[in-house]
């Protein structure tokens, strides 16, 4: 507004000053264009400073030099709308454009190094050696990782990797997918004796037991009424939802269709477990029990077939269900023994049945384990004292002493910690623990 004369010409202020504002909406700003008119960097530019750009008309270069910077993207650019900025204004331009075109080359090639140099310090810090590799149940996501932290301060220079899924899938891992693993811990021990021992591993490890339980929050829709006695009616509601998981990946969904069959047997209820098995279809039923806490969480369902220890370090509220049909005590195995399902086998298109027995976790080190005896440190880390503290506070009863299949191919350091253990074969085939 109302420009004094500028220093170094008299010319049409009021073009010049429109040229510096088209200049300016072209992503070129006042100040900018005042310090490429100079050739000059400062802070804060005198109004004085800024050359008429008539006056730059004056010094134009040579015609090779005008075809070079008329042919620039930048040129086509600030000269767009009618602009026709000076060629001594677009060489300079084009020297600052290139000038930072190649700074920022430049910084990211030195950023690459940078973030190269990291990586390659981070991979230096623990060799492919130093992991030990852990596939193991999803409701052994818990105590897994805090016995894993307590190992790691044992043994800073090494890294676990822990990998949840269904039992069966895990071992299907080892077997079918023959990934490394070298400690596998299921949540049922005749997973492993089934679909591991003898090719895949030569010992199993019975460590702790659990309970079926019925999970809940108070957002769940009849959860001020729900009890022991009344749960199957609750749930046959019809606005009462509740998920599972699935029988052929994980051992809890087979636990949770026999726990259907003892309860029909135990409320005398027919047909209660046919009604509760074919409620919702497939709609909620996941690959293992963990994947459906968010659902309850959520309030997507109502109720949640699980162990009892998930159920206690999720602080979720849950049912003691009658020691007739939670699957958790050893004097009930007799009654147990009265629901079988039948789940895919460990060849495509066969089946194996099971049959109910009390709940024992199990854990093994696999033919084909990378890492041996760090495997033989951890498991013996679960099985000390230490170990066992860590299960009963995440809700699971340790076994002890741990009995053990195969004791005579336990690495030694296993040895003092476990006891021989048998596996008894019923003439229908079907395997039990002894």
């Amino acid at each position: 507004r109302n420009p004094a004369p500028l220093e170094g010409g008299s010319c049409d202020h009021a073009r010049d000053w429109t040229q510096l504002l088209l200049l300016q909406r072209r992503g070129v700003s006042m100040r900018l264009a005042a310090q490429l008119a100079t050739k000059r960097r400062v802070t804060q530019p005198p109004l004085r400073w800024v050359v008429p750009l008539t006056s730059l008309r004056d010094s134009l270069r040579t015609k090779r030099f005008a075809a070079r910077v008329a042919s620039h993207p930048l040129r086509a650019r600030l000269c767009s709308d009618g602009l026709q900025a000076p060629v001594h204004m677009l060489d300079y331009l084009v020297e600052m454009s290139d000038h930072l075109h190649k700074q920022a080359t430049a910084v990211r090639i030195a950023l690459a190094v940078i973030f190269l140099g990291a990586f390659l310090g981070c991979a230096g810090k623990v060799d492919k050696e130093d992991k030990l590799i852990i596939f193991h149940a999803g409701s052994l996501s818990v105590p897994f990782a805090r016995l894993s932290a307590a190992f790691q301060q044992r043994h800073p220079g090494v890294e676990v990797l822990a990998e949840a899924a269904g039992s069966r899938d895990c071992a299907r891992k080892v077997t079918e997918l023959r990934k490394p693993c070298d400690v596998l811990g299921s949540s049922d021990y005749r997973v492993v004796e089934e679909l591991l021992q003898p090719a895949f591993a030569d010992f199993n490890i019975l460590f702790a037991t659990n309970e079926m339980t019925i999970a809940f929050t108070e957002r769940s829709r009849e959860a001020d009424r729900i009890t022991s006695e009344n749960w199957a009616r609750i749930l046959e509601e019809e606005t009462v939802t509740f998920g599972r998981s699935d029988p052929n990946s994980d051992p809890c969904g087979y636990r949770t269709l026999m726990l259907f069959q003892l309860a029909e047997r135990y409320y005398r209820v027919p047909g209660l477990c046919t009604r509760l098995e074919k409620r919702h279809g497939q709609k909620f039923i996941r690959p293992k029990e963990t994947d459906l806490l968010a659902l309850l969480e959520a309030g997507e369902i109502d109720y949640l077939f699980i162990y009892k220890s998930v159920a206690v370090q999720h602080r979720l509220q849950c049912l003691d269900l009658p020691r007739e049909i939670n699957l958790g005590q050893a004097d009930q195995a007799s009654v147990y023994r009265h629901a079988r399902v039948k789940i895919v086998g460990s060849r495509p298109g066969s089946q194996v049945e099971m049959k109910g027995e009390p709940i024992f976790y199990s854990v093994t080190i696999p033919r084909n384990a990378p890492k041996r005896e760090l495997a033989a440190a951890w498991v013996a880390l679960l099985l000390s004292p230490e170990g066992q503290a860590i299960l009963s506070d995440c809700g699971q009863r340790p076994v002890v002493p741990a009995p053990a299949s195969g004791y005579a191919a336990l690495p030694e350091v296993l040895r003092e910690l476990c006891r021989p253990h048998e596996i008894a074969v019923d003439t229908k085939g079907s395997k039990g623990a002894r």
